[in-house]
């Protein structure tokens, strides 16, 4: 009896986990490979088992990541929650911390500058010359801050306490515009000087809500500065002669204060005299400095006075508010206090004087 080997016929022993492959003329069984090994085509030769270059090598780390060596695949070592991976260049990547706020710029960095993003693609983090102080936030800067010109209604510098229709803003070229509320309330123009838009006030006085001009507190803010005006007031005053004298219809007084200098227009019908004054007449606004001087004034119209008399004249009692007359009844080289003033008697009169503030 005899036996035949088929060429197609693999023969014991076989070689656990060996791969049968063909020669042409027989079949045959590759070597054993080892875990994770892929079988690799050699053309007409024995097929060979290799490790991959391409796929990480079992087992895989949870939650590693895949960077090759140049020659290799490999997996990192797994990170903690919140780390970062940072690229170490050819050598294997690494997870660290994020989130602390830290920030790394160049040598030259120094403390508390502004970081500005430099070089043609603005990506880089550079120093700047303006800073940042610690504690109080104030901000510190060699060159010149540069704003749009912004509008009334959206100003190009303003604060967070208010709109943004509130602050400052360049209308034109050299021009500088100071808005709230969305009106503009103050100019400073390109010829130089202020332009205020309607008015404005000293010595915190409220800027009056009608017209043009200057607003000075109700209450005089006297400065002993004499070159500052401190004062300015318009008003009405109600002349008088005391006592119990009565009036007809024709009385009234107007007045202008500016610094010390006050000016007081009068007008009284007396109708009937009694125990009031034949020659002083009070009730001004303001008394007279006490400084040995007397504010003169004239006399426009008189009728019916109680003694005949020519030009008279008024005046302001130092360190009083009261108006006195002077005339002389017949002609002569100088002028009394005469008592002038009776039933029926009408005056009008204006006088300036100086006022103590």
């Amino acid at each position: 009896m005899s036996f035949i080997i088929f060429p197609g016929v693999i023969t014991p022993p076989l070689t656990p986990g060996a791969v049968p492959y063909g020669t042409g003329s027989q079949v045959l069984m590759n070597t054993q490979g080892t875990a994770g090994q892929l079988l690799q085509s050699n053309g007409g030769s024995a097929p060979t088992w290799i490790t991959p270059s391409g796929i990480p090598p079992a087992p895989l780390t949870a939650g590693g990541v895949v960077y090759g060596t140049g020659t290799a695949v490999a997996v990192s070592a797994a990170g903690t929650a919140g780390q970062v991976l940072t690229s170490n260049g050819t050598g294997a990547p690494t997870w660290s911390g994020a989130g602390t706020g830290d920030v790394v710029g160049p040598s030259s960095a120094t403390d508390n500058a502004i970081t500005r993003f430099d070089t043609t693609t603005g990506k880089l983090i550079q120093n700047s010359a303006a800073t940042v102080a610690d504690t109080t936030g104030t901000i510190t800067n060699a060159g010149e801050y540069v704003a749009a010109g912004g509008s009334i209604s959206t100003v190009a510098f303003g604060s967070t306490t208010g709109t943004t229709d509130t602050g400052i803003f360049f209308p034109g070229a050299d021009i500088v515009g100071f808005s709230s509320a969305g009106v503009e309330r103050m100019r400073i123009p390109a010829a130089g000087g202020v332009q205020a838009v309607t008015t404005i006030s000293v010595g915190n006085a409220t800027p009056a809500a009608s017209g043009a001009g200057i607003t000075f507190p109700a209450t005089q803010s006297a400065s002993a500065d004499v070159n500052t005006l401190d004062d300015y007031e318009e008003g009405t005053w109600t002349p008088s002669v005391g006592g119990n004298a009565t009036y007809g219809i024709d009385v009234g007084g107007r007045y202008v204060k500016i610094g010390k200098t006050v000016t007081v227009w009068g007008k009284i019908q007396i109708a009937t005299l009694g125990t009031g004054s034949s020659s002083l007449i009070s009730g001004l606004p303001f008394s007279m400095a006490n400084n040995g001087l007397e504010g003169n004034g004239a006399c426009g119209y008189f009728n019916v006075l109680a003694v005949n008399v020519i030009t008279p004249q008024c005046y302001v009692v130092t360190g009083l508010a009261i108006v006195g007359f002077y005339s002389i009844t017949t002609p002569g080289t100088g002028v009394s206090s005469v008592s002038i003033f009776g039933n029926n008697a009408r005056m009008y009169f204006t006088v300036t004087y100086e006022t103590s503030a």
